[in-house]
């Protein structure tokens, strides 16, 4: 917009156009410097505009590093809102190329939370909690027909291999058990769930006390057959603190024989991460 100065003004005439002013020295308008504005509020409080007005609140400060938000109730704090269907809350280390996020959207107003750019935990607006990618398996010795799990007779004691991980129903969800040497390892530091079920008929060669179950790196669970001839299907479970790196298994603790049906419904052996 253009500035309509006057033809013929005198010393220290004055024009105003909008917020600038500009004075008349006798040979040139020149604007004057804006009037200082004091900040409001207290030391590291961030300004904002209150009806026209600067503005500061102890609730929004920085202090040169830092960003806090902070609120006088229990239930109002940082509130984001987006156009999109999606609104995002996004962390990331300077210059990092991954980044965690936190998504509130989607279908059903779901909270998703991101790691290293994929999503790791979903929460429905149920309150239903989804962890994709949490360490399970399910594994079994899928060979077929009645044949030694275990034959303690040939190989004394060791560890049960469960060879197959894939197909009837089985999975391995990080790929952290091994159906080389039947051994889990733990991915991470947590608590982990284990049980393991074979079925053993009267008529299948299953020893008098055959001791068998859990062995790992902080613990183990045993129980055993029982008397020979007579029905010894058995499930055991247990519960395990492991670090990353530590192992668990299924182990035979004395050189006896487990003899079963070869196919995923008469043996297993699974496990979870807790927490």
């Amino acid at each position: 917009m253009a500035i309509n100065f006057p033809d013929s003004p005198s010393v220290n005439d004055t024009v105003t156009q909008g917020d600038h002013t500009w004075i008349w020295d006798g040979t040139t308008w020149n604007l004057t410097a804006a009037t200082a504005v004091a900040p409001a509020g207290s030391n590291t409080q961030v300004q904002y505009n209150s009806s026209g007005a600067f503005a500061g609140s102890a609730n929004l400060t920085f202090d040169g590093s830092t960003v806090s938000v902070s609120s006088g109730t229990e239930n109002i704090g940082l509130k984001i809102t987006s156009t999109d269907e999606n609104a995002l809350i996004s962390f990331a280390d300077d210059g990092a190329t991954a980044h965690g996020y936190a998504a509130l959207g989607g279908n059903d107003d779901g909270l998703i939370f991101f790691a290293g750019g994929n999503a790791r935990m979903t929460i429905d607006s149920s309150g239903r909690i989804q962890t994709p990618q949490v360490p399970a398996f399910r594994v079994a010795n899928t060979t077929g027909s009645g044949g030694y799990l275990w034959n303690g007779s040939v190989s004394g004691a060791g560890t049960v291999i469960f060879g197959t991980d894939s197909g009837y129903g089985l999975y391995d969800n990080g790929n952290n058990y091994n159906t080389s040497n039947g051994v889990f390892t733990a991915p991470v530091d947590g608590y982990y769930f284990f049980t393991a079920t074979i079925f053993m008929h009267t008529s299948y060669d299953n020893d008098t006390d055959g001791y068998w179950g859990f062995s790992s790196s902080n613990g183990q669970v045993v129980t055993n057959h029982g008397t020979k001839g007579e029905d010894g299907g058995q499930t055991v479970s247990g519960i395990f603190y492991l670090d990353a790196g530590d192992t668990a298994k299924v182990y035979v603790y004395t050189s006896h024989d487990l003899y079963t049906w070869l196919t995923e419904q008469y043996n297993s052996f699974q496990g979870i991460l807790l927490g």
